[in-house]
C-alpha cells in the first residue's frame, strides 16, 4: 500500500505543540530518553532529553564519553555523565551497564546561553546544558 500525500485529511487531529526551550538559569529536570549516538569524529555521545517537572520547558543536550582525539574531552564528558548519575540518584553511577537506566533520573540542570549560527548563516541564541547538581538545592 503507497502512501499518497494528496489524500491527507487532518480535519479529526489536534495540534501538537512542542514544550518551550528552557531558558537560562537552574532548573530540577526528569530524563525523558537516553541513548547512545555516534559523533562526527568517530566518538561515541550520550543523548539526552530533558523535561522540566514544573513544566516550563525541555532541553536536548549531548555528552561525549568517547573523543578518540581529546582525553581532555573525553574526561570532562565522563565527569558530566557521572555527575548527572550521582545528582539524580542512579543505583550504580560508577557502573551504569544500561544506556536507557538514565531515562526517568530526575537532576537538578544548570542551563546557560548558547549562540550559534544557523544553516543560512544568521546569528541565533539558544539554551545550552552547563551542568548538573543536587536536586534539593533548589527550594
Amino acid at each position: 500500500m503507497s502512501f499518497n500525500f494528496n489524500d491527507l485529511n487532518l480535519s479529526g487531529v489536534e495540534i501538537s505543540s512542542a514544550p518551550a526551550m528552557l531558558k537560562p538559569g537552574r532548573y530540577v529536570v526528569q530524563i525523558t530518553s537516553s541513548h547512545l549516538k555516534q559523533t562526527r569524529n568517530g566518538g561515541t555521545a550520550v543523548e539526552l532529553a530533558m523535561t522540566d517537572v514544573k513544566g516550563m520547558g525541555s532541553l536536548r543536550a549531548w555528552i561525549n564519553v568517547h573523543v578518540p582525539s581529546s582525553t581532555t574531552a573525553t574526561r570532562i564528558g565522563r565527569e558530566q555523565l557521572k555527575a548527572l548519575l550521582t545528582h539524580g540518584g542512579h543505583p550504580s553511577p560508577d557502573n551504569p551497564k544500561d544506556i536507557g537506566s538514565i531515562a526517568g533520573l530526575k537532576v537538578g540542570a544548570s542551563v546557560g546561553t548558547d549562540k550559534y549560527t544557523n544553516d543560512n548563516g544568521e546569528e541565533r541564541i539558544g539554551s545550552k546544558l552547563k551542568g548538573f547538581f543536587d536536586p534539593s538545592d533548589i527550594d
